[in-house]
């Protein structure tokens, strides 16, 4: 089967949304996801400290790097608790209504369990008026692209969803090489390309064509495999703008 449009979107500024420079790969982290977190052990589970948020801070630094919007969504690593998902999207909502303009948001979701994660997209997206939805790359191995996910698709393909990928540590994971090399130096590069390629090879928007998506990392090294003769790399930028 041809393999349709797969837009890699690294801003919305084409969109009725953006007036100025929009930041599309910014964090919420609530002290209930922390404090989830410690409370399973799983503080550093992407190797690195989370740092604690405010939102005064994060305003200031949008004003100081001349940034109008930041599209607020959740840090890695995916909390086990679908309560503490809905609590953070809840509070990044109420940051988007404090703030008119300078947030949006792209609501978490309770994966790897897919029914809870429909309902919470359709409870994000159509009562707290959520602007998309943020996905990990895997969440405890289930990766996007997966057949079990979609169902979740098929909902946000209703509702013309933008969707955020976000790189997660992966599954199964090389602790040696992970204690020595940071994830964001090279595995979340792979990681993002894993999910891509694994949502391309099953034609994911193809079949669900209404689903928009933001690849991080000015889309990983999808866009440097163009020079391949031949495979999904090829087939991939023969169709981006299909």
């Amino acid at each position: 089967m041809r393999i349709k449009t797969f837009v890699f979107l690294i801003a919305w500024a084409s969109t009725a949304w953006a007036q100025g420079v929009m930041d599309v790969h910014s964090h919420i982290i609530t002290p209930e996801f922390l404090s989830a977190l410690e409370q399973e052990g799983r503080l550093m589970d992407e190797g690195f400290p989370l740092p604690k948020y405010a939102a005064g801070d994060h305003l200031k630094w949008m004003d100081e790097a001349g940034i109008e919007t930041s599209v607020l969504t959740l840090a890695a690593p995916q909390p086990t608790s679908a309560d503490v998902v809905r609590a953070t999207n809840e509070a990044a909502a109420q940051l988007k209504r404090e703030h008119p303009g300078r947030f949006l948001l792209c609501a978490a979701l309770p994966l790897p369990d897919v029914d809870a994660a429909i309902g919470e997209a359709i409870y994000a997206l159509d009562t707290l008026k959520a602007d998309g939805i943020k996905l990990a790359t895997n969440v405890a191995g289930q990766y996007l692209g997966c057949p079990e996910l979609d169902t979740l698709f098929s909902v946000l393909n209703e509702r013309d969803a933008v969707v955020i990928l976000h790189p997660h540590r992966p599954n199964p994971v090389n602790n040696q090489v992970m204690r020595q090399t940071p994830l964001a130096m090279q595995e979340y590069l792979s990681e993002t390309t894993r999910a891509v390629s694994n949502m391309i090879s099953r034609n994911v928007l193809a079949r669900y064509p209404r689903v928009k998506v933001v690849v991080p990392r000015c889309g990983a090294y999808q866009l440097g495999r163009h020079k391949e003769k031949d495979g999904l790399g090829n087939k991939l930028i023969e169709n981006m703008l299909d």
